[in-house]
């Protein structure tokens, strides 16, 4: 910010609090994807939420939804009959590095 620049208006309130409580949504989402290798799995291709619940011995309509909130903000990205792939995001998910 320059000497007469005017500050950043802050946000709505209503949109501070969905930022705010959908922050710790997204950390445990995150959190459980990590523990569960699921960023790993898809390192090695495209993955349908059947295979990944397979391999990661989870609940598949459970997982699911996990996996469609991570998409939800980009770290994953699904195609239609519910194939995730990673993004971008790859980088950061690396646990070999």
């Amino acid at each position: 910010m320059t000497l007469g620049s005017t500050p950043p208006q802050p946000a709505e309130p209503l949109m501070q609090m969905l930022v705010l409580l959908n922050g710790h949504c997204v950390e445990q989402a995150l959190h459980v994807a990590a523990v569960l290798g699921i960023a790993d799995l898809l390192m090695e291709g495209v993955k349908s939420s059947d295979e990944l619940a397979s391999a990661t011995a989870t609940h598949e309509p459970s997982l699911y939804r996990l996996l469609r909130t991570l998409a939800s903000i980009g770290i994953f990205s699904e195609d239609r009959n519910r194939p995730f792939t990673l993004t971008y995001w790859k980088r950061f998910a690396d646990t070999d590095s």
